[in-house]
């Protein structure tokens, strides 16, 4: 036919052109229609035969959505067409086709190796057609149920001033990707966590009951594998000279056919003590914890100098029961005004029964001015030496002993 200097598309309705890329385009612009946005490519130069072009873009879709139309861009001045579609599906969902109209479905395997490559996962559905107005393909979607196992870790770090508290909450994830995260905390919590990092589209809170609280974590995208989130709370000291850790019980997301909504079977939680303060720190419920050790706890990259501080690193037995440490004010002792640590003494014995010594102290002087020796009867002191320099001893009397002081 003639060359060409100008190609039309019609883009499906709702449909958000993001680029339009060939090597032999210009320019490219849109245009409303009755039948929605029309999009004019312009060419460098008029031309015939083949054109390679790349059109790029999405079609938003609610997340409640699972009956979508899958429609796809038409060449508006072409005489005939032969279309090849490949429709990939998220893990998080299941799919069949209920209505494909003047579509053929085919084995993926028959289409271009370019359109199969598009995407790094196998081809679900593959269809052809050779018309120039072309059907939407019904779609009916199920949300595939992930399989979660999860644990908690929370290091409660108590200082005189505040105590400070860390959730950090690990899934994993098989049999599909998750987009949703949920689990339940008690209700003192309620709007004082702090979620740190990004990702997220919403972080609900809404009552779950028996004075708790749960949190609903949805993604902007699904998640594979594993997923992470911490969350930080700092409190005021605790007026009753309890320290509480908060019990973290995981959920599923998605209610049963019943709408209840029931526990994940696998969860595990840890808790981790730090003792900043000044006060002495007991654990009150030892028999709904177990300790263990460091290893076990690092669910998240803890730093070495934090589990060497830490009082406790328990892993939590009974979860319905809170555990609690009890805070206890240390009483100040007076302390010796001096001590003696070490005493190290030598001693000669002459052949005619005179004798030579040398007494050697290490003592821990407070406010101590003298320290004070009995000497044996008939003894003299050759030397004193008092830090390495030497001193001059004292004689006196006290309680008729007669005492050498040796100032210090």
């Amino acid at each position: 036919g003639a060359p060409k200097s100008t190609i039309a598309v019609q883009p499906p309705p709702n449909y958000l052109l993001l680029d339009a890329v060939s090597p032999h385009l210009s320019d490219w612009s849109t245009t409303d229609t009755d039948n929605g946005a029309l999009l004019h490519l312009e060419l460098a130069s008029p031309m015939t035969g083949a054109v390679p072009l790349e059109i790029s873009g999405v079609i938003p879709r609610q997340p409640d959505d699972l009956n979508p139309a899958l429609q796809v861009p038409t060449a508006t001045e072409a005489d005939s067409l032969r279309s090849s579609v490949a429709v990939w599906l998220d893990s998080i969902y299941s799919g069949t086709m209920n209505n494909i109209g003047d579509w053929r479905s085919v084995d993926p395997e028959r289409l271009s190796s370019e359109l199969r490559g598009r995407i790094q996962r196998p081809v679900q559905f593959a269809f052809t057609a050779a018309r120039t107005e072309l059907p939407a393909i019904g779609l009916t979607l199920q949300q595939r149920r992930p399989l979660l196992a999860a644990a908690a870790l929370t290091t409660i770090i108590a200082k005189d001033t505040a105590v400070e508290y860390s959730i950090a909450c690990k899934w994993k994830i098989t049999r599909a990707a998750a987009d949703t995260f949920s689990f339940t905390t008690p209700a003192w919590l309620s709007g004082k966590m702090d979620f740190q990092g990004t990702g997220y589209r919403q972080i609900s809170e809404t009552p779950a009951g028996e004075e708790r609280v749960r949190w609903t974590v949805e993604l902007d995208d699904p998640r594979r594998d594993e997923f992470f989130v911490v969350a930080n709370v700092t409190l005021p000291p605790p007026s009753n000279g309890k320290i509480i850790a908060p019990s973290i019980q995981f959920e599923n997301a998605q209610p049963n056919d019943d709408g209840t909504i029931s526990q994940l079977e696998t969860q595990t939680e840890y808790l981790i003590l730090v003792n900043h303060s000044r006060d002495q720190i007991d654990l009150a419920t030892s028999d709904a914890v177990q300790a263990t050790d460091a290893e076990e706890v690092r669910i998240i990259n803890l730093p070495d100098s934090l589990l060497q501080q830490a009082v406790d690193i328990l892993r939590v037995t009974q979860p319905n029961v809170t555990v609690t440490w009890n805070l206890r004010k240390l009483q100040q002792v007076k302390s010796l005004p001096a001590s003696v640590n070490l005493a190290d003494n030598k001693l000669v014995i002459a052949q005619d029964g005179s004798w030579r010594a040398q007494a050697s102290y290490r003592i821990n002087n407070r406010n101590r001015q003298f320290l004070a020796l009995t000497m044996p009867s008939e003894s003299r002191i050759l030397s004193v030496f008092v830090a390495g320099k030497p001193s001059r001893p004292v004689q006196t009397t006290k309680d008729g002993k007669q005492l050498t002081l040796i100032a210090l």
